[in-house]
């Protein structure tokens, strides 16, 4: 596990190893900060703590091999972007995407230089890598050997998300909804560009949930415009934006693997993703009547449970070929 944080490299490692610790054939060792140690809710066999400085910590993971022979483990999952480098049982790592090597520039300095060959590394040297949907294991083949197995395991809502209140709507319908940290992959600059023009054609106003990495010009940006900004909404009035929306619109041309397209399948809303089309006005209003190009209501909705049997289906592979 990583940092603990409302990320969605965090939530997979959270809510995978509480599913993995349900189950009777797997005794769970978690490697993690305190803090992201202190998020599960389940029990697990033992803890590894790691230092919670960026470099500190990526650097203890990576040298974690011979402290994880010694105590018999048979098979190590990485699950954000780096497995032991050295002598170590088998590896399989999770990628979620490949932002460390194509949008540098949206990292700190220290990140941007520290983790692209540490993963890069890690790819070489793992047995399996493991996604979260069939297109970002398009992506991921590109960066591994052809004899490196690439599996989608899928992945599910948060269990909190799944399990919050939906209340009545907070804010006025009809609308579309963005959902995430409305960094600069998220092209939610774009999107306020042409919104009016959108609205007027279709009568959609625009609601943003989640401004963690949005910067203060964005921020300051979003809070002056006529869409509703909401930086950090809780379980409760997220699963309710969710459930009164629309559609839920993906404006980046570059995300890999959002859960906002999971959570939208389990609220059953239409998920649009307009990272081919230029024109938003003609897009939106070819959604709004069902275009079956761009609503897509196909993802399937699943459990951690899954996951993890999906998941422990690999580590058994992995481990017979070793």
């Amino acid at each position: 596990m990583g940092p603990a944080g409302p990320g969605g490299t965090a939530t997979y490692a959270r809510e995978l190893a509480d599913a993995l610790s349900r189950r009777d054939d797997v005794d769970l060792i978690v490697v993690g900060t305190t803090e992201a140690q202190a998020e599960l809710r389940q029990p697990v066999a033992d803890h590894v703590s790691v230092p919670g400085l960026r470099l500190a910590e990526q650097t203890a993971v990576a040298a974690l091999g011979p402290v994880l022979s010694r105590r018999r483990v048979e098979i190590v999952h990485g699950t954000r972007q780096l497995v032991p480098l050295f002598a170590s049982p088998p590896r399989v790592l999770t990628f979620h995407d490949d932002y460390a090597f194509t949008r540098r520039s949206d990292y700190d300095i220290i990140k941007r230089l520290l983790l692209p060959p540490i993963f890069r590394r890690s790819l070489a040297v793992t047995n399996a890598v493991v996604t979260l949907s069939d297109d970002v294991a398009a992506v991921a083949r590109g960066y591994v050997s052809d004899t490196t197995p690439v599996v989608d395991a899928g992945a599910a809502v948060s269990s909190a998300l799944a399990g919050a209140a939906v209340g009545p709507p907070i804010v006025p319908e009809p609308y579309a909804l963005v959902v995430g940290d409305a960094g600069p992959r998220k092209r939610v600059d774009w999107l306020l560009d042409h919104w009016k023009a959108v609205e007027a054609s279709t009568g959609l106003s625009l609601v943003v949930a989640g401004g963690r990495a949005a910067g203060a010009e964005l921020s300051a940006r979003l809070e002056r415009s006529t869409a509703v900004f909401r930086r950090l909404p809780d379980d409760n009035e997220l699963a309710t934006l969710y459930a009164h929306a629309s559609m839920v619109i993906d404006a980046s041309t570059t995300e890999g693997f959002g859960f906002p397209h999971v959570e939208a399948a389990h609220f059953g809303v239409p998920y649009v993703a307009l990272r081919t089309h230029d024109d938003p006005v003609a897009a939106i209003g070819a959604a709004l009547d069902g275009s079956p190009t761009l609503t897509d209501r196909t993802h399937s909705p699943t459990t951690w449970d899954e996951v993890a049997d999906r998941t422990v289906e690999i580590y058994r592979r992995v481990i017979d070929a070793s």
